[in-house]
C-alpha cells in the first residue's frame, strides 16, 4: 500500500541542525523513498513497508549522535 508522510526531525543541541536533517533524509532517500523537504517539515511518499523502515534507519541513525525528537503523521489517504 502507498502511503504519506510528513516528518519533522529535531536534533536537540546539535550545532548545525541543518546538516543533521539533510542527513537524516538522505538515509530515507537510500530507502526508495520519495522525499520533498520543506522548510518546517519534509514529505515521504512509498509503499508503507519502505517508509516504515526507512523512518526506523532515519531514527536510529540521528539518535546514534545525539538527543532527537521525530514528529511524523502518517496516512494512507493519499
Amino acid at each position: 500500500m502507498i502511503i504519506q508522510a510528513e516528518i519533522s526531525l529535531y536534533p536537540i543541541g546539535a550545532n548545525d541542525v541543518t546538516r543533521e536533517i539533510v542527513e537524516c533524509l538522505d538515509v530515507i532517500r537510500n530507502e526508495g523513498v520519495r522525499v520533498e523537504m520543506g522548510k518546517l517539515s519534509s514529505l515521504l511518499a512509498g509503499e508503507s513497508s519502505e517508509v516504515f523502515r526507512a523512518l526506523h534507519k532515519a531514527f536510529d541513525n540521528a539518535a546514534q549522535r545525539g538527543r532527537i525528537v521525530l514528529v511524523s503523521k502518517i496516512t494512507n489517504a493519499a
